[in-house]
């Protein structure tokens, strides 16, 4: 409550000294000319501060589900990863059956072409290399 004329508040005060303890009991805040000023600076600090904790837990509310997010996407790059690596170990085996080995696939197919099948496109003749060579290391 402003009161603009500064000698009438400083009366009211001497006459009724309780009247500040009384008025901010009520959430009121008396004032004068002379500290009109810093009420209101103080005033404007109180909503700032306000302001700050409210946009604090914002902050930290915005925080926690973002490291939700990450959590989960770290998750799904785990079994991404465990995935790649399963159809890694799965693509070496499939190729160790097709070039390496006794009986395997691509030494199996010469030995049809050796017996006069007639084939539209050989085999790549690397390859066909590469397993003749694993079946002369493995014997």
């Amino acid at each position: 409550m402003f009161i603009p004329v500064e000698p009438a508040y400083l009366v009211a005060l001497n006459q009724a000294p309780e009247l500040l303890d009384e008025a901010l009991k009520h959430n009121i805040m008396l004032v004068s000319p002379s500290t009109l000023l810093v009420a209101v600076r103080t005033i404007n600090n109180l909503w700032r501060y306000e302001y700050q904790s409210q946009n604090a837990r914002l902050i930290a509310d915005k925080a926690a589900r973002m490291y939700d997010k990450m959590r989960l996407f770290v998750d799904d790059m785990q079994g991404l990863g465990q995935s790649l690596n399963k159809a890694q170990a799965s693509y070496h085996s499939a190729m160790k059956k097709r070039a390496e080995g006794r009986g395997n696939l691509i030494s199996q197919d010469e030995a049809f072409r050796d017996l006069g099948v007639d084939v539209k496109c050989p085999i790549d003749s690397q390859l066909i290399d590469k397993s003749f060579q694993s079946l002369q290391v493995n014997e």
